[in-house]
């Protein structure tokens, strides 16, 4: 049997919050093709929220490129701890709170980003409702990341098919556009980013190694370390580097009613 997903399940306090940034950094070309992905919707938008911030990665990325404030929300005090260490830009600023009970006033944000968190909340229904709440009619939210179904061009799964597996319990795409329907979204469009996520296979079993994924974290420790070791292998085995490219999606949704 796959492993099960549990929204919410993956404890962010101890190791992972501490591994999260070296097991998932931003390379370089990730990190235009996401400006430039983000560009349309977050140039000067004033004020955005980052719901689960996570260690920061984004929030600060967003107030440098956009000139933009940026309120990270994030339910985990060991991810804000580290968020905390990464630097500080006067236009950041981070809270403890959960994607279902905002700590934010009404309509009082041009924009929410959800990067790589969406399938972690628990109840998606009070989220779109939460975010309704707390961006003004005509503010989009940005959702990047992995749906159920889509899941062809991520090189993780062709050394951790245990690790598709579980992306396949995540929400749809289609799931996702009509669950925000219900509450005054309407869809605006989808776009498939390409990345190039790691510089070799040697880079992406360093990730790896950390375990700092949720995917890799709900396999067993038996099936992982089969998993790992056969991409250190391979790694092992590069005459030349093999870069890892990836295909992400990032949906925008648009609040159109009042």
């Amino acid at each position: 049997m796959p492993p099960t997903f549990v929204p919410g399940a993956v404890d962010y306090e101890g190791a992972m919050a501490r591994d999260f940034n070296a097991g998932r950094a931003l390379s370089a070309n990730s990190l235009a093709v996401w400006r430039a992905a983000f560009e349309p919707y977050l140039t000067r938008a004033g004020r955005v929220v980052d719901v689960g911030s996570g260690t920061g990665r984004f929030a600060l990325l967003l107030a440098e490129w956009f000139e933009v404030i940026v309120i990270g929300v994030e339910p985990a005090r060991g991810m804000r701890d580290v968020a905390a260490t990464l630097g500080k830009h006067c236009n950041v600023f981070y809270v403890g709170g959960r994607a279902e009970q905002l700590p934010l006033g009404r309509e009082s944000l041009a924009a929410a980003l959800l990067s790589n968190v969406y399938h972690h909340i628990a109840d998606r229904a009070a989220s779109a409702r939460e975010l309704k709440r707390v961006l003004q009619v005509g503010g989009r939210v940005l959702i990047r990341g992995a749906f159920a179904g889509r899941l062809g061009e991520i090189t993780l799964f062709d050394h951790f098919p245990e690790a598709k597996a579980v992306c396949e319990q995540f929400p749809t795409l289609e799931d996702t556009v009509a669950r925000f329907a219900e509450f005054g979204f309407e869809f605006e469009a989808v776009k498939r980013v390409v990345q190039q996520t790691c510089a070799s296979l040697k880079e992406l079993a360093d990730r790896t190694r950390l375990r700092a994924d949720t995917t890799l974290v709900l396999m067993t420790n038996e099936s992982f370390a089969v998993r790992q070791a056969a991409l250190e292998r391979a790694a092992a085995s590069e005459t030349q580097p093999t870069p890892v490219i990836d295909t992400l999606d990032l949906l925008v949704l648009r609040r159109v009613a009042a």
